[in-house]
């Protein structure tokens, strides 16, 4: 039990570590491709194709047929030389080989397999747009994320620095020295500038789950990316 509860807690802190690890632009491009719902159907679209056009080159080639049969039988049964009845035990067995060869059917095989291969072309094409689609989808998310990740900081520098702006004018309006007005304008700024802070916190929230969704991992609060990528 001791050793259960051990590798437990070594996998709890691996997958922290996991979580807290700080990615670069390039992990987070080969994540997407590796786990990207539209790229992976895009991948079996393209493979789908690809086995299709095979199979209708495969129709073209012969094809070859083997049966065997073997019966046995015992007491009262028919000879099937005198077809009469005889009491005795009778084995039979029978062995068949057939192949065919389609020699000319309305070029209806080549057909299909000029249909077949523009198909597969298609499909491989499909991929990699999807690829390079998620590509940059990725880059310009990253980049959101780092942009956001930057307004947030100077809105919460500047409503910090608005703080203590309005403490040190409530002392000085306490003292006489500084008029009420002034206080509740500075307050207001104060206020604004909150806002500011929230509506950055959460774009920034909003940036890491866009980008979270397109690498198709957990969403993660705490996501960090390298801003020399």
């Amino acid at each position: 039990m001791k050793t259960v509860l051990t590798i437990f807690f070594m996998l709890l802190l691996l997958q922290s570590g996991a979580q807290d690890k700080t990615l670069s632009l390039k992990e987070c491009i080969e994540l997407a491709l590796n786990n990207n719902i539209s790229i992976k159907q895009a991948s079996v679209s393209k493979e789908s194709a690809g086995i299709n056009l095979q199979q209708s080159k495969s129709n073209l080639l012969p094809d070859l047929n083997g049966s065997f049969a073997y019966g046995y039988n015992t007491g009262r049964t028919v000879d099937p030389l005198t077809n009469g009845y005889i009491n005795q035990q009778l084995a039979s067995s029978n062995v068949s080989i057939s192949s065919g060869l389609v020699l000319f059917n309305g070029m209806r095989l080549q057909n299909l397999i000029r249909m077949n291969k523009i198909e597969s072309q298609l499909a491989t094409e499909n991929w990699k747009l999807a690829k390079e689609n998620i590509t940059l989808q990725v880059i310009l998310n990253y980049l959101q994320v780092l942009s956001s990740d930057e307004i947030l900081k100077i809105a919460r520098a500047q409503a910090e620095v608005t703080a203590r702006q309005v403490e040190r004018l409530s002392l000085l309006v306490s003292e006489g020295a500084a008029a009420l007005y002034q206080l509740e304008e500075l307050k207001g700024q104060l206020a604004g500038e909150e806002i500011s802070k929230v509506n950055a916190g959460n774009a920034l929230q909003q940036a890491k789950l866009s980008l979270c969704q397109l690498m198709n991992i957990p969403y993660n609060p705490s996501l960090s990316l390298q801003k020399d990528s």
